[in-house]
C-alpha cells in the first residue's frame, strides 16, 4: 500500500471513529458547548463549539486531540461553567513501561474487562477506547444530569448520586483489573471539566493512534448503575463476612440499637409481662433490632429468651414466622435482612401510650434527658429569683438595689416587674416638654430651649425674629420642614409671624422628612 493510500485509509478510520465518539457523547445534548483541545509541537489550542459544529472540525494527523465529555454553558472550560454531565468516564493508565510491555498490558486489560462483562461483573461500556497507553471506558447516561439549576446553584442531590456511582464503579474496576500488573484507575479524571482522548487521533507519547475498540448504543441511568455498584459492594461484604468470623459481642455495635433493645425489655416488664395482643409485634421489633447488632444465630437465641418472659409466650410456629418476615425482607436501601423502622412507626407497632413514652423515655437519649433536667433546674432558679425581686420591690428597694442584691441587671428587674404588673412610671425631668426631644437631633433641642426661654421674658415678635436668626446660624430652618399649612389658619391674626416663617423656610424644607408636627406644637406654645 502506498503512503497516499495509507493516509487516506487512516483519515477514513479517524473520521468514522470521531463521528461515533461525538454522536454517543452528545446524544442527549442540551445546547451546550464542547471544548476540543489540540496539542501540536507543544502548542495547545482550545476550540469551543456546539454539537452542530462538531462534524466540521478538521484534524491534524500528527497532533493529539482531546474533548470534554460534559457540556458547558460557555466557551470557558471551568468546573463552575459545567451545564450537564453526559457520561461516567474511567481512565485506566499504564505508567513507567516501555512500548512493548504497555501494548501487552493493554491487551491483557481488554481481555479481563471483556470477561468481566460476560460474567455480569461489569456493565457493558458504551465505548471502550485504546488510548495507546491505557484503556478508556465510557458509560454514557440515557438522560444527562443537569449540573446546575436555572438559579445557578449546584444540583446537589443529582451530583452527589453521580459521584457516588462513579466512586462505586471505580472500586469495581480496581477489583476487576487487579490481576493486570501496572494498570490502575486514575481517579484524577473524575473532575467534571476534564477532557478525554478522541479515538482516531495520534498519541505522540505512545507513537500510535488511539482506537475505538468497542462501542454500542447502550445508555444507562444512574439508578441502574447504582444498583449494580451496590450489588458488587454487597458481594464484597458477604465474602468478608464469610472469611472472618467476628465475635458476636463486637459485631456492628450501635448504641441506639442497644438502647432500643433495653427499652423493649423495660416495656415488657412495665406491662407486667402480660402483653396480650402485642406479643408478636414486640418480638418482631426485638428481633429486627437484634439482627443489626449480633449475628443471626445470636439474635435468634436472644429472641427466644425475650419470648419466654411473656406470661403466654409465642409458639414455635409464630416465632418462626417472625424470624422469616425479617430475614427475607430487603429494605429501601437495598440491604437485606432487616427493616428500617422510625420512631413514629415504632410507636404504632408497639402501641405505646403517652404515659409509657414519658415513664420509659423510649426515644430520648441520655444526653437529651440531661438537657431536660438542666432546663427544669434553670426554670426553678428563675422562679426563685423572680419571687425575690417582687418581695424586695414591695419593701421599697430601687431597681439598682434589687439588681445588686439578686445578682442580675436592672433591665432584668424591670422586665420581671413589668411581667408582674408592677411597672413604675418615671418622673419627667422637664415638665415643659410637649413632645420627646429624643426623637430629634441636637439642633431641634437648641432651638426649642431658646424659644421656651424667650417666650417667658420677651414679646412674641422679637422672640420669633431672634429664633429665626438662630435657626439660620445653626442651619436648621433652611433644612427642616415648614408649617406653612398650619400658619394659614391664623393668617389674619398673625401676619407678621407668617411672613417671617415663610421667608425663612424654603420649599426644600417642606419636604425634608415631614417633621411638621414638631414646629406646629411649638408654634402653639408661642401663641399661648
Amino acid at each position: 500500500m502506498s503512503r497516499q493510500q495509507s493516509s487516506a485509509a487512516a483519515s477514513s478510520i479517524q473520521e468514522s471513529e470521531w463521528e461515533t465518539f461525538y454522536r454517543l457523547i452528545t446524544h442527549d445534548d442540551r445546547n451546550s458547548y464542547y471544548v476540543v483541545s489540540s496539542c501540536a509541537n507543544g502548542t495547545w489550542t482550545d476550540t469551543a463549539v456546539k454539537k452542530d459544529s462538531l462534524p466540521a472540525l478538521g484534524f491534524n494527523p500528527r497532533a493529539s486531540y482531546y474533548m470534554t465529555h460534559n457540556g458547558f454553558t460557555s466557551c470557558c472550560r471551568k468546573s463552575h461553567q459545567v451545564r450537564q454531565l453526559n457520561a461516567l468516564f474511567f481512565d485506566l493508565d499504564c505508567h513507567n513501561q516501555d512500548a512493548a510491555r504497555t501494548h501487552a498490558t493493554v491487551h491483557h486489560a481488554l481481555n479481563v474487562l471483556q470477561q468481566a462483562v460476560e460474567a455480569h461483573l461489569l456493565p457493558q461500556p458504551t465505548m471502550t477506547i485504546n488510548s495507546g497507553r491505557g484503556v478508556q471506558l465510557f458509560f454514557v447516561l440515557e438522560r444527562s444530569v443537569p449540573y446546575r439549576f436555572e438559579s445557578g446553584s449546584i444540583n446537589q442531590k443529582a451530583v452527589h448520586l453521580f459521584e457516588l456511582v462513579q466512586s462505586g464503579l471505580a472500586d469495581t474496576l480496581e477489583r476487576i483489573v487487579s490481576p493486570v500488573e501496572g494498570l490502575e484507575v486514575d481517579r484524577a479524571t473524575f473532575d467534571v471539566s476534564r477532557v478525554s482522548r478522541i479515538p482516531g487521533t495520534f498519541n505522540a507519547k505512545a507513537g500510535q493512534f488511539a482506537s475505538l475498540v468497542q462501542h454500542a448504543d447502550v445508555f444507562y441511568s444512574l439508578s441502574s448503575l447504582y444498583r449494580f455498584a451496590q450489588s458488587n459492594t454487597q458481594m464484597k461484604t458477604q465474602s468478608l463476612r464469610a472469611s472472618f468470623a467476628r465475635p458476636a459481642s463486637i459485631m456492628r455495635f450501635q448504641p441506639m440499637l442497644m438502647s432500643r433493645l433495653g427499652k423493649l425489655i423495660e416495656l415488657q416488664k412495665y406491662r407486667n409481662y402480660d402483653c396480650e395482643g402485642t406479643r408478636e409485634l414486640m418480638s418482631f421489633v426485638f428481633y429486627n433490632t437484634a439482627v443489626q447488632i449480633y449475628m443471626r444465630d445470636e439474635a435468634k437465641t436472644r429472641l427466644k429468651t425475650f419470648n419466654n418472659q411473656f406470661i403466654k409466650p409465642l409458639d414455635q410456629k409464630e416465632l418462626a414466622g417472625v424470624i422469616a418476615s425479617v430475614d427475607e425482607v430487603t429494605n429501601v436501601r437495598g440491604e437485606k435482612g432487616y427493616y428500617l423502622i422510625g420512631a413514629q412507626r415504632l410507636t404504632e407497632l408497639l402501641a405505646l401510650t403517652p404515659q409509657e413514652l414519658v415513664d420509659l423515655n423510649f426515644f430520648e437519649s441520655k444526653r437529651s434527658l440531661e438537657r431536660k433536667e438542666q432546663k427544669q433546674l434553670t426554670a426553678q432558679r428563675k422562679q426563685t429569683r423572680n419571687h425575690m425581686i417582687l418581695s424586695l420591690r414591695q419593701e421599697g428597694y430601687t431597681h439598682a438595689q434589687i439588681a445588686n442584691s439578686v445578682g442580675c441587671s436592672p433591665r432584668t428587674v424591670a422586665s420581671v416587674l413589668k411581667a408582674a404588673g408592677q411597672t413604675v412610671t418615671r418622673k419627667r425631668t422637664r415638665s415643659y416638654n410637649i413632645i420627646s426631644m429624643n426623637r430629634y437631633n441636637k439642633k431641634h433641642d437648641i432651638l426649642c430651649n431658646f424659644l421656651s426661654y424667650e417666650s417667658l421674658k420677651c414679646s412674641v415678635l422679637p422672640s420669633i425674629s431672634l429664633a429665626l436668626k438662630l435657626g439660620d446660624s445653626i442651619g436648621l430652618t433652611s433644612g427642616s420642614p415648614s408649617v406653612v399649612r398650619y400658619f394659614k389658619v391664623t393668617k389674619t391674626l398673625f401676619p407678621l409671624i407668617l411672613v417671617s416663617f415663610q421667608r425663612a423656610l424654603s420649599w426644600h424644607a417642606l419636604l425634608y422628612r415631614k417633621r411638621w408636627r414638631f414646629y406646629c406644637l411649638y408654634y402653639c406654645r408661642l401663641l399661648q
